[in-house]
């Protein structure tokens, strides 16, 4: 009788140990988070300049995206004064915006690339430098507004050993989710000193399940 009853439940242990492995495997999945920083040109309502930044992403609930963002925009005037026969070159103003928010969106990931829409709340400070006969006005601003991004990235497809030198030299035996990012990135805001730039991402970390 008991080894009837052995071949009875056997499978059935079996079996359950086997489904209790799969979700174990299924929770063992990588996050989605990664880090980046970006570079592009920027314009403002009459300002034409450059921003820089970095932000750190989380993406949960299959598609759901929260990013908090950094952001550092430098812009100027360039007029061209003419003197007799001489074209002499000067800065009459010249504005800076650092921007610090947190973004809510959408990321869809595909085989190995992705795209994500995303906006929300941020605190902007506002440096305003004007110059008028030889003297230097600052005007100094503090506000909230709305930025905004779209992203599209480009990463690895599948779990690779992560490699130096632009993966070029690999590092280590085990193949890794983490791994590098490049994209492009249209971001903005919308606020009583909007702006919008276009620029190229790049960053490093977990950017799909795996």
């Amino acid at each position: 009788m008991k080894y009837l009853l052995l071949l009875f439940f056997y499978p059935l242990v079996v079996f359950s140990q086997s489904e209790i492995n799969d979700s174990l495997k299924v929770e063992k999945s990588n996050p989605i988070i990664f880090g980046e920083h970006f570079f592009g040109f920027s314009s403002s309502e009459s300002f034409i300049g450059f921003s820089i930044g970095g932000n750190l992403n989380y993406q949960f609930n299959k598609s759901d995206l929260l990013t908090l963002r950094a952001t550092y925009f430098a812009s100027f005037k360039i007029n061209s004064i003419l003197n007799n026969s001489d074209s002499e070159l000067s800065i009459n103003s010249t504005e800076q915006i650092r921007e610090y928010g947190l973004l809510y969106g959408k990321r869809y990931v595909f085989e190995g690339s992705s795209l994500s829409f995303s906006g929300g709340i941020a605190y902007f400070d506002r440096d305003y430098y004007t110059k008028s006969n030889r003297i230097l006005t600052l005007t100094k601003q503090d506000y909230f507004g709305f930025p905004f991004e779209i992203n599209y990235k480009i990463f690895k497809s599948e779990k690779k050993r992560f490699g130096a030198i632009y993966g070029l030299v690999p590092i280590g035996r085990k193949k890794v989710a983490f791994g590098r990012s490049i994209g492009f990135k249209f971001i903005g805001n919308i606020s009583k000193n909007s702006y919008f730039g276009l620029g190229i991402s790049y960053g490093f970390g977990t950017h799909k399940v795996y």
